[in-house]
């Protein structure tokens, strides 16, 4: 919007790029709070308009006010350069500000997050973007506090100097643009979750992220390499009734069940199934585990389970021995407490 705008003034349409002391790109102040909420909101799971999030754009409003009123009331009495000062310096305090904060919120939350175990790859594709967009950001904000700078020691009122570096920051403001239009990771944020439950009939396997599918690591022990090479063609169906065991069958919601169960249960050797663990999973087969049983959680909570039931009862009924150990694996699948996952699941409603 602000190029656009940018391009209708150089045709006439607008006047937009009026002489005075408006430091900064026409729009540009409200994509400094934009861009610090576009970051924020990617932890949330929200569908509504959160109506205290535009006291980030009250300052942007008084902003323009007092740059109106500068122009109309004080430029007769107080000198060019001494109000142009007084903007600049206030606009870049104001950028600082923003990336500051932003910057403080995507470490905390984002980029030293807890592991989730059930969106691992897309945690990892959370971090690795949302880095690379603030990367485009600072140095989006950079070039602009060199220009102002730059644009202070330019004679006159008017933009000249500033006008002279719009291509820089349009190229990198449209790489960020197509990158995030195109990139579901990043639109989405990280509560997926939900979608992908409801999407796991679609595919092959419920838990796709957790399996190593076309594994290129090589087996340094021998016995092992032979097994592999001798279940080889046997492993995907392995993969698909391990799942419809744990998912259908619900084997898990048994406290003591075990690798033999399932061994067991699917009448394959145990070995079988130690080598998938081993070599074609993510995780561990405790972990796996307790994925499974936070999953079957979820579906729990998702049908209404606790309307007539409490956390403890759920905790008991996919297969926690107590609430304790239900509650930290819970936290550390989901990276959230029971608590919070419901409270926001009311509120999405």
């Amino acid at each position: 919007m602000n190029f656009l705008f940018i391009g209708l003034d150089g045709f006439n349409i607008l006047s937009l790029s009026q002489k005075g002391y408006y430091q900064f790109y026409p729009l540009l102040i409200v994509i400094i709070p934009a861009m610090h909420l576009f970051f924020i909101n990617i932890d949330k799971d929200s569908k509504r308009l959160n109506y205290n999030e535009l006291v980030h754009f009250i300052f942007p409003v008084l902003l323009v006010v007092l740059n109106l009123t500068a122009k109309r009331f004080l430029i007769a009495v107080v000198p060019a350069f001494w109000i142009k000062l007084f903007f600049s310096i206030l606009f870049e305090a104001y950028i600082i500000y923003y990336t500051t904060i932003t910057y403080a919120f995507l470490k905390k939350k984002i980029w030293n997050r807890e592991p989730d175990l059930i969106n691992m790859k897309q945690n990892r594709i959370l971090k690795h973007w949302s880095f690379f967009i603030f990367y485009l950001y600072s140095l989006i904000v950079f070039h602009l506090i060199v220009v102002i700078s730059m644009n202070l020691k330019a004679a006159g009122n008017d933009n000249t100097e500033l006008n002279n570096y719009k291509f820089f920051p349009a190229l990198l403001l449209n790489i960020m643009y197509f990158k995030i239009l195109f990139t579901p990771e990043i639109l989405y944020g990280y509560n997926v979750m939900h979608d992908k439950i409801k999407q796991h009939n679609k595919s092959n396997f419920i838990l796709t992220d957790l399996w190593i599918l076309d594994a290129s690591e090589e087996i340094n022990n021998v016995q092992d390499r032979a097994l592999g090479k001798k279940i080889a063609e046997y492993t995907s169906n392995y993969i698909h009734d391990i799942e419809k065991l744990v998912f259908k069958h619900e084997i898990f919601r048994n406290s003591n069940a075990s690798i033999n169960d399932i061994a067991n249960k699917l009448k394959i050797p145990k070995s079988h199934l130690t080598f998938v663990f081993k070599y074609m999973s993510k995780v561990s087969f405790t972990e796996f585990k307790k994925i499974v049983r936070i999953h079957d959680a979820l579906q729990l909570i998702e049908k209404d389970y606790l309307k007539s039931n409490s956390i403890e009862s759920l905790a008991n009924k996919v297969g926690f021995s107590s609430y304790s150990p239900f509650y930290t694996t819970f936290k550390e699948v989901t990276g959230i407490s029971p608590q919070v996952f419901i409270q926001q699941r009311k509120k999405g409603k």
